[in-house]
C-alpha cells in the first residue's frame, strides 16, 4: 500500500523535481559503489586520541587508557632517535570512514594499546602534510608505516586494519629493531654505525 502512495506521489512532481531526485540518487550511488575502494568517505567522528609533545613521558606503570600520538612527524622521528623506539605513523584524512573506524576500534583494544607504550606513535593528518605523504609514498588512506627509529620502513600496511592485524606486524616491527635483519633479508642497504 505504502509503495503505490508512493508511486502516486512521485507521478504527481515536476519533471525538474524528478530529474534532480535522479540526478541525487545517481550521486548518492556512486559515491556510495566507489568509497569502499578509496577506504574514505564524508562521515566525521570525533578523535578519541591525545597528542603529546616531545616533553611529555610515555608512562607504562598502568593499563594504558589510550594511544598516545605525538602531534609531528619530525618532533617524533627526533623522539624515536633520542629513546632508540620503532614508530607506527598513522597516515589519515579526518573524512576517511576507514581511519575514523580504526580510531574508535583498533587503537582502542587493549593489546594494541599495550603495544604502543613500545612505540612512538606518530599522528599524520594527510590533508595538511601532503609534502610527508609524497615524500613517504603515502597514497591510499589510512595507511600505517612502522619505521626504525632512524627511519627505515619496516613495514606498511593500507587500508583498515583491525587489531589482530596490527598487532602481529607491530610485534614484527619490535622484534626487528630489537634484532636487525640482514640487508638481504630486508633488501635495504646496510646499517651504518
Amino acid at each position: 500500500m505504502e509503495i503505490r502512495r508512493l508511486a502516486e506521489w512521485i507521478g504527481d512532481q515536476p519533471m525538474e523535481l524528478m530529474e534532480e531526485m535522479k540526478r541525487n540518487f545517481l550521486k548518492l550511488l556512486i559515491f556510495f559503489a566507489i568509497s569502499p575502494l578509496f577506504g574514505c568517505g564524508t562521515e566525521r567522528g570525533p578523535f578519541l586520541l591525545s597528542t603529546m609533545n616531545q616533553n611529555e613521558t610515555l608512562k607504562s606503570d598502568k593499563e594504558p587508557a589510550e594511544v598516545v600520538f605525538v602531534d609531528g612527524f619530525a618532533e617524533g622521528m627526533q623522539i624515536a632517535m633520542e629513546r632508540g623506539r620503532p614508530v607506527l605513523v598513522f597516515f589519515m584524512l579526518p573524512q576517511c570512514v576507514n581511519a575514523q573506524r580504526m580510531m574508535k576500534t583498533t587503537f582502542s583494544d587493549k593489546e594494541i594499546r599495550e603495544l604502543s607504550q613500545r612505540f612512538i606513535c606518530i599522528l599524520v593528518d594527510s590533508s595538511k602534510n601532503a609534502t610527508l605523504c609524497e615524500e613517504r609514498n603515502v597514497k591510499g588512506f589510512p595507511m600505517i608505516l612502522l619505521l626504525s627509529p632512524q627511519g627505515t620502513e619496516i613495514h606498511r600496511m593500507s587500508g583498515f586494519q583491525n587489531a589482530d592485524e596490527l598487532s602481529v606486524q607491530m610485534q614484527v616491527a619490535l622484534q626487528s629493531t630489537t634484532f636487525p635483519l640482514s640487508s638481504a633479508v630486508r633488501g635495504a642497504a646496510p646499517l651504518s654505525r
